[in-house]
């Protein structure tokens, strides 16, 4: 194959080399850039994209870590009331009859409520540990007609 490639070579003329030289030439510039140069420039463009998916994904949970960090670092309110009343206070204000309220003594009591949507009881929660009030052994059951009742200890932390 070599010898048949140099006699061709050979027959040709000078200037035939040259303009044989010159496509072969071109025609490596050619696949060099269709073959290896634009799937690079084209990996490079997709990983600067990604790269910036990234960079906003993490500023986002940074950001989200930084205002936990902070909301954990701040002080709840305190109450000097009976954990009792404040919880049912904090449930009328809701809008959620208590069906039971069980104090055992001024720093803790057991709640229930019969029937409430899913995220009302949720909010109560919340808002009694923004009360000062924090909830523990809490359940929700679903009831047959789309409620949850609700059963839980609230406690004052020491």
């Amino acid at each position: 194959m070599t010898a048949a490639l140099q006699s061709w070579w050979q027959a040709l003329s000078p200037r035939e080399r040259w303009l044989v030289g010159i496509a072969g030439a071109l025609a490596a510039l050619i696949f060099g850039w269709f073959l290896i140069l634009r799937p690079l420039q084209s990996g490079l463009i997709d990983a600067r994209a990604a790269h910036g998916i990234a960079l906003d994904r993490h500023a986002a949970i940074t950001a989200r870590v930084a205002m936990l960090r902070e909301i954990d670092r701040s002080p709840r309110a305190s109450n000097p009331a009976a954990v009792s009343l404040i919880a049912t206070q904090v449930a009328a204000e809701a809008g959620l009859p208590l069906s039971r309220n069980d104090a055992v003594g001024d720093t803790r009591t057991n709640i229930a409520i019969a029937a409430a949507r899913a995220p009302a009881a949720l909010a109560l929660i919340a808002t009694l540990e923004d009360a000062g009030v924090i909830a523990t052994d809490v359940s929700l059951r679903r009831n047959g007609d789309g409620t949850v009742a609700l059963t839980t200890t609230l406690e004052r932390p020491r």
